[in-house]
């Protein structure tokens, strides 16, 4: 079997199970109805009147009408824009404006969604599974006492990247990467490497030259699930990440970048020129050095690991297989 393969040639890695990252909350006030794409799946994201995020499949089973383009909310429903019906959090057909009785025999699917840190998170599981697990909360992501949180120009969207989540998921075991792409120093000091059922935690430190001069950084990296990393850095000031990678199909994926900077007491009301560089750096210069790699790469199913780097990648693939219903087909 050949260990270098197109992406097209694994299509199941596209599709795993877990929370995946479909907007941010402060853009999905209240009423409003947007149309979306994920999981080879024409969806509907929108806020009703009770405050719920709610996700749906896209289609009206009256006449296939897109709920996402014209569609409104109503209450706690969403309303067709093609004849009205309006349908429940549950996705059950609630009214028909012009018949007495409504259709108990036609649903649409109501995805689990859950509002973390700002964060709107969609449960997907190929075989229409309820949530295993929970992401914990990103407290500094909304403790703006603390934190320049990501909400005032501190994230950023990539549409339709030529990546799968595990080219992203795999950077959290891939440190000598830091030094070639990352214009890290050196490869980084790896203090520790854990894997739970769900979370996979990287430790490690390094150093950075620029034009300030030396800074050292101290890395957790922990990987909910393939597709959401959390990284907390201790260098000149603190700062927490989220990355987010969630497919679109086969082939193509959305990415999501979430950055928020430590606030010092003497910050002000204004960001910033320093914690607006740390977080160009984040959005605009690490993110963008892995962008080529990334959409060009074949992927391995065996690389030849040399011992300093063979432990941690085979943890990380083996570990990662718990996401995936069909094998990978990874050797360990």
């Amino acid at each position: 079997m050949r260990d270098l393969v197109h992406r097209s040639e694994l299509p199941h890695l596209a599709y795993p199970t877990g929370w995946f990252q479909v907007g941010w909350s402060h853009e999905l006030a209240v009423g409003d109805v947007r149309p979306a794409r994920y999981f080879n799946r024409d969806l509907v994201i929108y806020r009703i009147e009770s405050g719920t995020v709610q996700v749906a499949d896209a289609y009206c089973p009256h006449f296939g009408a897109h709920l996402g383009f014209g569609g409104t909310v109503s209450g706690d429903c969403i309303q067709c824009p093609f004849h009205g019906w309006t349908w429940d959090t549950e996705g059950r057909n609630q009214s028909i404006p012009y018949s007495e009785k409504i259709n108990r025999s036609k649903q649409i699917t109501q995805h689990v969604v859950r509002e973390v840190g700002g964060l709107i998170l969609m449960w997907h599981d190929p075989d229409g599974e309820g949530p295993t697990w929970e992401v914990p909360p990103v407290p500094e992501f909304l403790d703006e006492s603390r934190f320049h949180t990501p909400f005032d120009g501190g994230h950023k969207r990539w549409a339709d990247m030529r990546l799968m989540p595990q080219f992203v998921l795999e950077n959290n075991a891939d440190f000598a990467h830091f030094k070639y792409v990352h214009e890290w120093d050196a490869v980084p000091d790896v203090q520790s490497v854990e894997a739970t059922d769900h979370q996979f935690v990287a430790r490690y430190t390094g150093q950075v030259t620029t034009k300030r001069g030396e800074s050292a950084l101290r890395i957790a990296s922990t990987s909910y699930g393939v597709g959401l990393i959390v990284a907390r850095l201790d260098g000149l000031r603190d700062t927490v990440s989220v990355t987010a990678v969630t497919p679109v199909d086969e082939l193509l994926s959305d990415v999501f970048l979430s950055v928020a900077v430590e606030r010092l007491a003497d910050d002000g009301s204004e960001v910033p020129r320093f914690v607006q560089g740390i977080r160009h750096a984040q959005l605009d210069g690490a993110f963008r050095q892995d962008i080529p790699i990334w959409e060009n790469q074949m992927y391995n199913l065996a690389p030849p690991y040399p011992k300093e780097e063979a432990r941690n990648f085979l943890r990380l693939r083996k570990w990662s297989e718990n996401f995936y219903s069909k094998p990978t087909r990874l050797k360990y």
